[in-house]
């Protein structure tokens, strides 16, 4: 089935008919900018939302300067000031970040904002293995092809470098294995194979 999708900016006949038209919505998105709820119409429209029992979602942008964190910390305590109440249900999942850097980031921010908005809906909830291998956009980026065989040395203790080597072994065409090493012992015997270090900082 189609998702019918309304934005406030050409929907509204009046701005008193933001209530309803929030009513009449399955979920709510908040795309949120600084001073979103220091906006008397922005407050209106979220709280309606929150009592009508409608999910939110939280989208937000940044750039390279500012940490993603800190513009969620932002958020949220802009939110106590003016919505106190209703920050736990504005804030029940972890909010989006939107990357517009390159195609294939902006794709993997609407996976997961699509993602979102499926999961909830009727079809989904009675089938939600529909979603389990996540979704399938055009033009992503397909599993990759490189030097194969290959072989990813990863170090005991960085709990990081092994989660990513695993993912990566799982997206690679090819012969690939994952080597532990430790700091108490570097000496590791090569079969032949193209080697590189991987560590998650």
């Amino acid at each position: 089935p189609g998702i019918n999708i309304w934005l406030e900016v050409g929907s509204l006949a009046a701005i008193s008919n933001i209530e309803e038209s929030v009513a009449e919505a399955t979920q709510f998105v908040l795309l949120y900018s600084k001073d979103y709820f220091k906006s008397k119409n922005c407050v209106r429209e979220v709280k309606a939302a929150v009592q009508k029992g409608k999910p939110v979602i939280v989208i937000f942008e940044t750039n390279e300067n500012i940490e993603s964190s800190k513009v969620i910390n932002d958020m949220k305590n802009e939110c106590i000031q003016y919505l106190p109440e209703e920050l736990n249900y504005i804030f029940a999942e972890e909010p989006i970040l939107w990357l517009n850097s390159s195609l294939h980031f902006t794709i993997e921010s609407v996976k997961m904002i699509a993602g979102r908005l499926l999961q909830i809906l009727p079809h989904y909830e009675k089938h939600p293995l529909l979603l389990y291998e996540g979704l399938k956009i055009n033009n992503e980026i397909s599993p990759v092809d490189g030097v194969s065989p290959l072989e990813i040395l990863v170090c005991d203790t960085n709990e990081g470098a092994h989660a990513v080597a695993s993912k990566l072994h799982g997206e690679y065409n090819g012969v690939l294995t994952i080597t532990e090493i430790n700091q108490r012992n570097l000496s590791i015997q090569s079969a032949g194979n193209e080697r590189v270090m991987m560590l998650y900082l």
